[in-house]
């Protein structure tokens, strides 16, 4: 405020604008990810918290949980479970996916904010071939030159205890009687179905005594 000649003048006033508090929580980025088992998903799970003017507000207290997770998993685990906005009014954690494959939920929480919680969706999907387990098909006996009337079953599973589909078992003869011949086992390679099992048939050969058949895990197609 000027007038001129006056002694004090100008006269200055100073005001500061701050922002009001935090109104909602809303969703930014991070949802509907996929990655294997066991891993961590590539990209955080944000929220930002804003006023009622839409200006995002720093210093709120966001809160991360895992709310979901497909039967019998473990391991599933946030980087951060408590967190302070930024300057940006953002907030976000990352998620390590646990044992079993399916949906995983995680909710950012925030007190009374409309919005509040905000639900990230997310997906597991299998992991790499880790073990062959045998199923079913040992034991069998039945006359020389003859196929067993089951087949060799062995299922393939990645670390999580998971099925895995698509990878290639190969079957082989590893010991027979002492001079047989006519042994067969087909096929000699199977790839693991939606229940990551595969299967082969034993034909024996002229020979009276033990055949022993082992399975080895290949590659998994594409």
């Amino acid at each position: 405020a000027t007038s001129s000649g006056l002694s004090g003048s100008p006269v200055i006033f100073t005001s500061t604008a701050t922002f009001a508090g935090p109104t909602s929580i809303a969703y930014t980025a991070g949802d509907r990810q996929s990655a294997q088992v066991f891993t961590t998903l590539s990209s955080p799970l944000v929220v930002t918290v804003l006023n009622a003017e839409g200006n995002p507000v720093e210093g709120v207290a966001v809160r991360f949980a895992v709310a979901l997770t497909p039967v019998g998993a473990t391991g599933a685990l946030l980087s951060d479970t408590l967190v302070l906005t930024d300057a940006s009014g953002r907030a976000s954690s990352r998620l390590t996916l646990g044992t079993k494959v399916g949906a995983y939920t995680v909710t950012a929480t925030s007190g009374a904010l409309t919005g509040s919680p905000v639900e990230f969706n997310l997906n597991a999907i299998v992991g790499a071939a880790a073990s062959l387990v045998q199923i079913s098909g040992d034991r069998q006996t039945k006359q020389v030159a003859t196929t067993l009337d089951s087949a060799f079953v062995v299922q393939v599973f990645d670390l999580g205890g998971n099925p895995v589909p698509g990878v290639t078992v190969q079957f082989s003869i590893d010991s027979i009687p002492s001079g047989a011949t006519g042994q067969t086992i087909t096929p000699t390679t199977a790839t693991s179905d939606a229940q990551g099992r595969a299967t082969a048939v034993l034909k024996l050969g002229d020979k009276v005594g033990v055949y022993n058949r082992k399975g080895m895990i290949g590659e998994r197609t594409k």
